[in-house]
């Protein structure tokens, strides 16, 4: 398997009905790839979706009134959904964790550059929590997910950045979590 950055995927390549390949632009020069087993399309909620309807997978209407040729006439971005979060940071009078910022930055350093350490377990996470909000239609599968640490880790610029934080904002949280008793819950609309 090969990764690449600043790449632009344009669509699948489809061969009888099988997918080969992957058109991509870069540097202005459109490249095809061909898979030596088989082709895994992951761009996100929004750019898989976008990819198949270029490659003619998807509503045969849309597709149509896109005038793009239909390979596949599949239901592809109907149930379209994005794990929408938000980060809750709780200000307590009682001690919790207190970042270390060398402690931190190592940590952070070992991750961003080994993939490895305390970090790359599950984020720096103490408990997760699955949940099924909607008790009027009973699902096995939960709709809710919260994640708590008592490590806030995102008091590190690079962490804040990577999930594009201004630095206005970034200034703020590491003014707030460098003077404050502080534990965060991520909650996921799942």
């Amino acid at each position: 398997m090969h990764f690449g950055q600043e790449l632009d995927p344009r669509e699948v390549l489809i061969a009888r009905r099988q997918a080969v390949g992957i058109e991509f632009i870069f540097s202005n020069v459109s490249f095809q790839v061909l898979a030596s087993n088989e082709v895994i399309l992951s761009a996100g909620s929004y750019g898989s979706p976008k990819i198949l309807f270029l490659s003619g997978i998807g509503p045969r209407e849309q597709l149509y009134n896109l005038q793009i040729p239909v390979i596949a006439d599949l239901p592809v971005g109907e149930n379209l959904q994005d794990h929408i979060s938000v980060d809750i940071r709780v200000f307590v009078n009682v001690s919790t964790m207190k970042p270390n910022s060398n402690l931190d930055r190592l940590m952070i350093d070992q991750y961003f550059y080994q993939r490895k350490g305390l970090k790359a377990s599950i984020g720096g996470s103490e408990a997760f929590l699955f949940a099924n909000t909607n008790k009027t239609r009973p699902s096995p599968y939960p709709d809710l997910q919260l994640t708590f640490k008592s490590t806030i880790a995102d008091h590190d610029h690079k962490l804040l950045r990577v999930m594009n934080k201004d630095d206005e904002v970034c200034r703020i949280n590491v003014h707030l979590i460098n003077r404050s008793k502080v534990f965060k819950t991520r909650n996921c609309k799942l």
